[in-house]
């Protein structure tokens, strides 16, 4: 039934009915409360009473909620308030949620209510490099800072509908699939203009790790879906429960796989591809949020590919290329002719695909000695984020989260290592390895 809520749009019910509604659904389920006056139950759903007094009668007029009086032998009449399930399973279901996420929206609903300050990190470590703490100086006054800041002291619901979303939309690491700008857009009540603003606050926030917008190119087969990454170590998802591991490596040495990666950006863009052959040429005209796409594509594949090595507890060299071009074959559009576009596009398939089963290895390679004590991961990802600016870094999501084995420590040289607490991570460490990424301007899609 909260799937039902969550995922509708808000054509009929506004945000602030829709966040009663569901907060009142998280709390009591199909349920009744205990006979109460509006001011009492604003109280016990945690949400400002103004919010409740104004929306309840909304909803009792739409019968999304009933109510039933409970007369005393002095005083008012109390009600007693419960929700006419009928209704909400005929609204209008927006996209599949993730089912296995549900069970953290109502552990994260039971305090609605959300300070703006709560969502900062407050206590995140400086960087140990000099010129990263250089570059990372703010240039705004901290007069101007407060006055910005200070301007509401809470979210308003359209933006906990939206972390709500999106902890039901999303895995067990995090990554919201399926899903564009419109559409999480109407579910919340806002415009995409409007979305774009809140993403960008909640990424500048750590609160999303990474936003991808999807872009239609020549190259897809079809026009990928926005994937939006939810950092769900987060103190503010601390009730959910949804933590996970991070490993770290860093000063990856040049030889690696994961270079390869970069060198798809590199080589599309150069008439004398080194690492690549001519196929690399149907990628040059395609934009940088298309390469973004692919990077998670490739990186995603990898991954699970990484899961069944873990699971089997050995590398099927066969199996894991089948599989990886029968994925990258579902990505990658090839013309049903014989033109030379058709050969250069099954040349790519045949490239991209072995360089899947590369980074599998390197994965392998990289983490199966520290997972030794774990039987199973259910699921890894290896975070994109690096394409452009090289695998200087890289990250990877483990869930679910484990006891570190051993910990990342900063400084100079290598180092690698399980980490729980991010905030123990420099924001340049984190930047490079693809745990956050810098706060730039996306497209609306």
């Amino acid at each position: 039934m909260l799937e039902n809520i969550i995922s509708s749009k808000c054509s009929d019910l506004n945000a602030n009915d829709k966040l009663v509604l569901i907060v009142f659904v998280a709390r009591f389920d199909r349920g009744f409360s205990d006979a109460m006056t509006l001011a009492d139950l604003a109280d016990l759903l945690v949400l400002k009473k103004g919010l409740v007094a104004s929306s309840m009668p909304r909803l009792l007029n739409k019968g999304l909620m009933k109510a039933r009086s409970i007369y005393r032998s002095h005083g008012r009449p109390l009600r007693e308030f419960f929700v006419n399930e009928e209704k909400i399973l005929a609204l209008h279901e927006g996209r599949k949620l993730c089912r296995e996420s549900i069970g953290s929206v109502f552990l994260f609903l039971q305090i609605p209510t959300i300070k703006i300050s709560s969502l900062s990190w407050s206590h995140q470590l400086p960087s140990l490099d000099p010129d990263e703490r250089a570059s990372n100086r703010s240039t705004v006054s901290p007069q101007v800072r407060r006055m910005v800041e200070g301007r509401k002291e809470f979210l308003d619901a359209s933006n906990v509908l939206l972390l709500a979303l999106l902890l039901a939309a999303s895995d067990s690491v995090g990554v919201v699939k399926g899903w564009s700008t419109r559409q999480i857009g109407a579910a919340i009540g806002v415009t995409p203009l409007a979305l774009k603003g809140r993403l960008k606050m909640l990424l500048k926030k750590r609160v999303l790790r990474q936003v991808i917008p999807g872009v239609a190119a020549p190259i897809f087969q079809g026009k990928p879906s926005t994937v939006i990454l939810l950092n769900t170590n987060h103190p503010l998802f601390k009730s959910t429960g949804r933590g996970v591991t991070v490993a770290i490596n860093r000063n990856i040495r040049s030889d690696k796989e994961s270079i390869l990666v970069r060198m798809l950006w590199l080589d599309s863009k150069s008439n004398r591809p080194i690492e690549y052959d001519r196929e690399v040429f149907l990628l040059r005209s395609i934009p940088l949020h298309a390469f973004e796409q692919l990077e998670f594509m490739l990186l995603e594949m990898a991954s699970q590919g990484f899961e069944k090595v873990l699971a089997e507890q050995k590398i099927d060299t066969d199996a894991l290329m089948a599989q990886a071009k029968a994925d990258v074959g579902r990505v990658i559009r090839v013309d049903d002719d014989e033109s030379e576009r058709s050969y250069m596009g099954l040349e790519l398939i045949d490239k991209l695909a072995f360089l899947v089963y590369l980074l599998v290895v390197e994965l392998d390679a990289r983490l199966k000695p520290m997972l030794a004590e774990l039987r199973e991961a259910s699921r890894v990802l290896m975070l994109p984020g690096n394409m452009i600016q090289g695998y200087g870094y890289i990250g990877v999501l483990v869930s679910p989260a484990f006891k570190a084995c051993d910990f990342a420590v900063e400084g100079p040289g290598a180092w690698c290592g399980f980490i729980r607490d991010e905030a123990d991570i420099s924001l340049g460490a984190r930047e490079r390895a693809g745990l956050d990424v810098p706060v730039q301007p996306f497209s609306r899609h």
